[in-house]
């Protein structure tokens, strides 16, 4: 037990010496920890790889829909029904057809990178193939008008049901 009460006095200057770099580096690191780090708004980017139809609405909050503020309600409800009619007929005929809730998105079309924003309707449809300018409608549409404007965008046959 004596020879421990020899060593004692080193092991207790390395045990400090241990306790104040380990609190040093903890302090240093606490800024890191405590506030999260900002990697700015993540960007909601649709990769164009072929005929590309982006169909956009606002992201909507359960008191939007609650006080159904501005008949949101209805146009969301009219813009999901023709566009579940309009997809099958679109994806057959080798159309990407995606929905996003987003008032913005970045859209990547090789090295050619475009940013959308959407006006005041803030429900539309967003038509973009390889190389070609975009085309935009607003407002809802019928799956009847999506797949005709879709026709005429992209220049191909497409068949309705």
């Amino acid at each position: 037990m004596n020879h421990l009460l020899i060593f004692w006095p080193r092991h207790r200057a390395i045990i400090q010496c241990m306790n104040r770099l380990f609190c040093a580096s903890a302090l240093l690191a606490l800024p890191l920890s405590i506030f999260p780090q900002s990697t700015g708004p993540k960007r909601l980017t649709i990769n164009v790889n072929g005929p590309t139809i982006v169909a956009f609405s606002p992201p909507v909050s359960q008191s939007d829909i609650d006080t159904d503020k501005d008949g949101i309600n209805e146009a969301l409800d009219d813009f999901q029904f023709y566009e579940s009619a309009a997809h099958k007929p679109l994806v057959d005929a080798g159309i990407r057809f995606t929905d996003i809730c987003a008032r913005s998105f970045y859209v990547q079309d090789g090295k050619r990178q475009l940013t959308f924003r959407s006006r005041k309707v803030e429900i539309g449809y967003y038509f973009i193939a390889p190389g070609r300018t975009p085309h935009i409608e607003y407002g809802v549409m019928t799956d009847r008008q999506i797949l005709d404007a879709a026709r005429a965008y992209f220049h191909i046959g497409i068949s309705h049901r």
